[in-house]
C-alpha cells in the first residue's frame, strides 16, 4: 500500500482597495480585490476560527503561536522613493496626521495645527519632516470607511515650513513622473527608510508599530490601545525589535517630546536616545518599550 501526499491548497486572499502589496509575495491561489467599503465587525461577530477575536483583549501566548509579522522594512526597503527622499542629507520624520469623525463623534485624536507649526518649527532643522494625512487631498488610492475624514486645511503652516514636504505632493510628482505605483506601497517604500515617527492614535500608528527599531510618539485621547496595545500588547511584539512608544495624552504633552527626538540617532537598526533615563521618565509622558 502506497501513500502518496497531497501539495497543500493554497488559499485565494480577498483584500479591500489599495492593500495588494501587503500580500503580493505571498504564495497563495489568487489575490483579489474587492470593490467595497471598509468597515469595523465587533468581535463577537468575528469568525470562530480566528485565532484572535479581539485585539484588544488576547493572551500574548497565543499570538505567538498563530501569528507571524513580516518584516516591512526589509520587504519595501528595495522599493524606490523619491529623490528628496534617496537624496536627504538628514534623516527622515513622518509625521501622521488624521481628522475624521471617530466613532460616531466629531474628531477626537489629531495633532491641532498650532501643536503642527511647532513640531515642524522645532523639527525641521534636524530632519527631513514628510507631513501625511489621508483624506487632505484627492491623491487617494486607499479603501474609504465609516469614519470620513474632514476638512483641517494644513495649508498655511505648510507654507510657513516650506522645508517640511508634502506627502501627497512626492506621490503626486512620482506619479506624474510614472514612479509612483501602488499608494500603500509608495507610502510603505518611505517608511522603510524612516526611523523616526510622530503620529495620531489610530491606523496611521498600528502600520508604523510595524517598521523595526523606531521611534514612535503617538498622540492618543481616547481608545482602548492605551489600556492594551501600546504597552503589553501587539504594539510590542509587531516588529523586532519593537518601537520606542511615548504616549502622548494631549498636544502640550505632544510638543515636549521634541528633546526626545533631538537627542535620538539610530545606530544597528535601531534608534537609541541620549540620556533615554532622563527624557523617557518625565512625569509628563508615558513610555513604553
Amino acid at each position: 500500500m502506497a501513500f502518496v501526499a497531497r501539495a497543500p491548497t493554497r488559499s485565494l486572499i480577498a483584500h479591500l482597495a489599495g492593500m495588494r502589496c501587503f500580500y503580493d509575495q505571498m504564495k497563495c491561489r489568487a489575490i483579489l480585490e474587492k470593490d467595497e467599503e471598509r468597515c469595523y465587525v465587533p468581535p463577537a461577530e468575528r469568525p470562530d476560527w480566528m485565532p484572535i477575536r479581539d485585539e484588544h483583549n488576547f493572551d500574548i501566548a497565543t499570538s505567538k503561536r498563530f501569528l507571524r509579522y513580516p518584516d516591512l522594512r526589509a520587504r519595501f526597503s528595495a522599493c524606490p522613493v523619491p529623490h528628496e527622499v534617496a537624496q536627504s542629507a538628514k534623516p527622515l520624520l513622518v509625521v501622521h496626521n488624521k481628522y475624521n469623525i471617530e466613532w460616531g463623534r466629531g474628531p477626537i485624536n489629531y495633532i491641532p495645527l498650532a501643536a503642527l507649526d511647532k513640531l515642524f518649527g522645532e523639527l525641521k532643522s534636524r530632519y527631513t519632516v514628510i507631513y501625511i494625512r489621508h483624506g487632505a487631498d484627492a491623491a487617494q488610492g486607499y479603501s474609504r470607511d465609516h469614519n470620513t475624514a474632514l476638512m483641517l486645511d494644513e495649508t498655511e503652516v505648510l507654507q510657513r515650513h516650506p522645508a517640511v514636504l508634502s506627502f501627497d505632493d512626492l506621490y503626486r510628482r512620482s506619479a506624474l513622473r510614472g514612479q509612483a505605483g501602488d499608494f500603500n506601497m509608495f507610502k510603505n517604500a518611505i517608511y522603510s527608510r524612516c526611523y523616526h515617527f510622530i503620529s495620531s492614535q489610530g491606523g496611521g500608528a498600528h502600520q508604523i508599530a510595524l517598521y523595526s527599531g523606531s521611534l514612535i510618539a503617538i498622540l492618543h485621547r481616547e481608545g482602548r490601545e492605551l489600556e492594551w496595545a501600546y504597552s503589553s500588547g501587539y504594539y510590542g511584539f509587531m516588529a523586532d525589535p519593537p518601537p520606542i512608544r511615548v504616549i502622548c495624552r494631549d498636544e502640550h504633552e505632544l510638543e515636549q517630546v521634541v528633546p526626545i527626538f533631538v537627542n535620538s540617532r539610530v545606530v544597528a537598526g535601531r534608534v537609541v536616545v541620549s540620556e533615554a533615563g532622563e527624557l523617557l521618565q518625565r512625569p509628563t509622558v508615558n513610555s513604553s518599550n
